[in-house]
């Protein structure tokens, strides 16, 4: 009898990792925030190092500092992105370790795994918002920086 290939390249831990793909999408913020948790986990944020990974030609640095811009440095590196995680966390109380991680989907889905509702929430709004400062810098030059 014929097996179905319907398991081929699962791990033995499917269950643990399917709620871990559908933690983003849970979390109470619009879609369209969800998405960029979604693109993020799924690496593909179109951060300048991404573009050129893929050919596009385009600037790779940060608008706001000059380093090289990866997903990380944007969204939790960049002294801007910086600045705005010490104020959420100010506000909010929250705990948010961006020192050492694998990569952004492991960042991602290790504090999804670990917080609270209100914390994952503010951390998705955090995410969008650095994420639209940064696009709105990169096609508007001349618009204020927040």
């Amino acid at each position: 009898m014929a097996r179905s290939g319907n398991g081929l390249g699962q791990s033995s831990n499917w269950p643990e990792e399917e709620k871990l793909w559908k933690a983003p999408w849970r979390v109470k913020a619009p879609n369209k925030m969800k998405i960029v948790l979604w693109r993020l986990a799924h690496d593909c944020l179109p951060s300048g190092e991404q573009l050129r990974h893929r050919h596009v030609p385009t600037w790779t640095d940060c608008f706001f500092c000059g380093g090289l811009e990866s997903v990380e440095h944007a969204l939790l590196f960049c002294p801007h992105a910086c600045a705005v995680w010490e104020s959420v966390k100010e506000t909010f109380e929250i705990k948010l370790c961006r020192s050492s991680f694998a990569s952004p989907k492991q960042w991602l889905f290790d504090y999804l795994s670990r917080c609270f509702d209100r914390e994952a929430t503010v951390m998705t709004v955090t995410i969008w918002h650095i994420w639209e400062a940064r696009n709105t810098a990169r096609n508007e030059p001349e618009a204020p920086h927040p």
